[in-house]
């Protein structure tokens, strides 16, 4: 029951970016979606950095323990763990900003979104960290209707900035965002029992070497899948990147 269920959670998940696809191909041209897929790009990549491969490490590790208060200890120790790389990467974004966006468009016009987009994947790992310890405690139903939640606050807002606001790339960014500080609050009340303030000095180091190479393989994905618009953006155009 609980993987059937998970599995309809796992579907709700990616069923978004099909869902507005008669949103975009309505309101963008080909050089928009481009331009909304390398930035959406930046925000996946940095994650799979930034995340540490923490989401894994607690798997590796929280059933190593069957005292409840020591399973708080490694909940919190992956929380404090994924903190800190979301503080790190939303600090590096806001200082290279400009950087990135002349780096990837000639322009640093573009520095706001990519910033944007960079604390909204921050917050999503942790997002994803608070979905694994739902799953750990065998509350499907919960994953579910967060799932449901959040695609539909996703789909009002994108299309309440991108059809009424009229704020072009920026909708999905900003909707997006808005979206994930929502789950977060959410994800943070539904989970309040799993962890505490005391971490574990051991867990530290079993869960950053179990998570530095997952995060290693988790770039090598996104690099190996995804660096190809950045070499046809180079050598192309952004209209090819859309298409």
């Amino acid at each position: 029951n609980h993987t059937i269920i998970y599995g309809f959670g796992s579907v709700l998940q990616t069923a978004l970016g099909f869902i507005l696809i008669p949103l975009y191909t309505r309101y963008y041209s080909t050089d928009i979606y481009g331009m909304l897929a390398l930035i959406t790009i930046c925000g996946a990549v940095a994650s799979s950095i930034f995340s540490l491969g923490i989401a894994g490490a607690l798997s590796r590790s929280y059933f190593d323990y069957e005292d409840l208060n020591e399973r708080k200890k490694v909940v919190s120790t992956s929380l404090y763990l994924s903190l800190i790389g979301a503080c790190v990467q939303i600090a590096l974004a806001f200082l290279l900003k400009e950087k990135l966006s002349l780096l990837i468009f000639n322009t640093d016009v573009y520095a706001i979104h990519i910033f944007t987009i960079l604390i909204s994947s921050a917050i999503a790992f942790l997002n994803n960290l608070f979905y694994v310890i739902l799953r750990f405690e065998k509350k499907s139903k919960q994953v579910v209707i967060v799932n449901l939640i959040s695609l539909v606050t996703s789909v009002i807002l994108i299309t309440y900035f991108l059809v009424i606001l009229k704020l072009g790339v920026m909708a999905p960014i900003m909707g997006t965002l808005i979206n994930q500080v929502l789950l977060l609050c959410l994800l943070f009340y539904l989970t309040k029992g799993a962890y505490g303030f005391v971490y574990s000095q051991p867990e530290l180091k079993i869960q950053l070497l179990f998570g530095i190479p997952t995060m290693l393989t988790g770039l090598g994905h996104y690099l190996l899948t995804a660096v190809d618009r950045f070499f046809i953006n180079k050598f192309g155009t952004l209209d090819d990147v859309g298409v």
